[in-house]
């Protein structure tokens, strides 16, 4: 099966650039905190800029700036760009965001005959506080929101029962409709929300909680990083962070490891695929 090529790939990452810039603008205006995460934060401090084999951006934001968001930014007068969640499509899976380009399309083998929106995006991760001073504080709050990630994706039909990490117990779950499970998995993702905090952590990532789990000093405030050329947020102390999830970040992974989602086809302009 035939993926996409490097020359493809810039021009994906340029759409990709165009929408950050979109969301910087917007985030600015209404004073909305966000900053550049995983593997883009990981180009900034290392490439300055895209991973040369990585093809999506990933954002973070704390999750009163990103309900902030998901309610302000559909009240855009442009059409041209939208915000896709659990919120505001049924036919959606995730627990974190995305914000669309319409007329555009980015087809990956996984979701490629799969009946929902494919246009080209960039994930928005939802960062909540927890209490706690180890991730054992949080472990079992973890596992339950992995079952119910794992029933949403199964129920939605991007993950196969195999991939499932609690194969049983989500052949069970799935009886549950996926605004229930949701909710569930919300209740369970701010169950600290309002209270003194000494961490955050990105619940709705596919990575381990365990290197998900960030002292809110690592990320909070954010300060200006490189990224193709512009200045983004990034967090506030980078080097713990990527630590955390990378341990040494800045030696390159084996070649074998470099590697991009198997993406089939883009295209700038139709958002639809060929008849």
């Amino acid at each position: 099966m035939k993926y996409i090529n490097n020359k493809e790939l810039k021009i994906l990452h340029g759409v990709e650039v165009e929408i950050l810039k979109e969301v910087d603008a917007f985030c600015k205006k209404n004073q909305i905190t966000y900053f550049l995460y995983g593997g883009t934060l990981l180009g900034s401090i290392r490439h300055k800029g895209f991973i040369p084999w990585d093809d999506d951006i990933d954002i973070g934001m704390p999750r009163d700036d990103y309900e902030k968001f998901l309610q302000l930014f559909p009240h855009e007068k442009s059409n041209k760009y939208y915000v896709q969640s659990l919120e505001t499509d049924i036919n959606y899976w995730n627990g974190f965001a995305k914000v669309r380009k319409s007329n555009t399309l980015l087809l990956e083998e996984r979701i490629k005959d799969l009946k929902i929106n494919k246009e080209i995006s960039i994930d928005i991760f939802p960062f909540d506080s927890v209490k706690g001073n180890s991730y054992d504080d949080i472990k079992i709050r973890s596992n339950l929101i992995r079952i119910l990630k794992d029933t949403i994706n199964y129920k939605r039909g991007t993950r196969k029962f195999k991939e499932c990490h609690y194969k049983y117990i989500v052949f069970f779950m799935r009886v549950f409709s996926v605004k229930f499970l949701y909710k569930l998995e919300y209740k369970l993702m701010t169950k600290d929300r309002y209270k003194e905090t000494s961490h955050l952590v990105s619940f709705t990532s596919e990575f381990p909680i365990r290197i998900e789990y960030y002292p809110t000093a690592a990320v909070l405030p954010v300060q200006k990083g490189n990224f193709e050329n512009l200045k983004f947020n990034i967090v506030n102390d980078y080097d713990t962070f990527l630590t955390i999830n990378y341990g040494n970040y800045m030696e390159l992974p084996p070649k074998e490891k470099r590697v991009c989602h198997k993406i089939l086809k883009i295209d700038t302009e139709k958002g639809e695929e060929d008849e």
